[in-house]
């Protein structure tokens, strides 16, 4: 199994350049390839690409070169992709330590960090699981979270309290995780396949995912 993991950054009018620190468990997982995005690499051409190891700590640095004007980013800084030696482990194995953004006046760009601290349990559950939409009932939007334990095909249907199909979602073919946040989770608007609000009351939504499927239900209340 391979975990892939980017740094991901959002709305920056003048990056320049950038520096991070990754640090990982190399007793949980070897890295296989590092790599800038090719969306950032678009933004920043002719740039100065490295990295550095020490130990199990990765050091990222990516600059403009050739012009005195910084790039839009938006999307990953940086992808990289690890081989996974075992899965049952309590933390999550790989931790962005620090990063530091440059504008193209070399001044350093405030940084919100956000990091989505996820254990290797649930990024490589042992069984598929259908779990409970949230928020439940709603009104008119809600989230439907599954996870996988195989890589499978995935379909998510809806159907009223009558049997009759409602929406059907066909998300393609999906890797072993959890899809749990309101990102990675199928969001549902409330509407039909021909996009009219439906009405009030109970509803079934169903996820066939290889030879797993299962079916719960939900309420919306206007």
């Amino acid at each position: 199994r391979q975990l892939t993991v980017s740094i991901d950054t959002t709305a920056i009018a003048d990056l320049y350049g950038y520096h991070c620190s990754i640090q990982y468990d190399s007793t949980v997982l070897e890295l296989l390839t590092i790599s800038p995005s090719p969306q950032l690499a678009d933004a920043l051409q002719q740039s100065y690409w490295n990295v550095s190891q020490q130990g199990t700590q990765l050091q990222l640095i990516q600059t403009r070169q050739g012009t005195t004007e910084g790039g839009i980013a938006e999307g990953a800084l940086a992808t990289l992709v690890f081989d996974v030696k075992q899965t049952q482990v309590p933390n999550t194995p790989v931790q962005l330590v620090s990063v530091q953004l440059a504008d193209s006046r070399t001044r350093t760009i405030p940084v919100d960090l956000v990091t989505e601290r996820v254990s290797m349990t649930e990024l490589f559950p042992d069984r598929p699981m259908l779990m409970q939409n949230y928020p439940n009932p709603f009104n008119p939007e809600t989230w439907i979270p599954y996870q996988l334990s195989t890589d499978s095909a995935v379909v998510l249907s809806i159907y009223d309290s009558n049997g009759e199909p409602v929406r059907r979602f066909d998300l393609g073919y999906q890797h072993v995780g959890t899809y749990s946040t309101r990102g990675r989770a199928v969001h549902w608007d409330g509407r039909n396949n021909v996009g009219e609000t439906v009405s009030s009351g109970i509803y079934f939504y169903h996820l066939k995912a290889g030879s797993y499927s299962q079916t719960r239900k939900m309420l919306i209340l206007k």
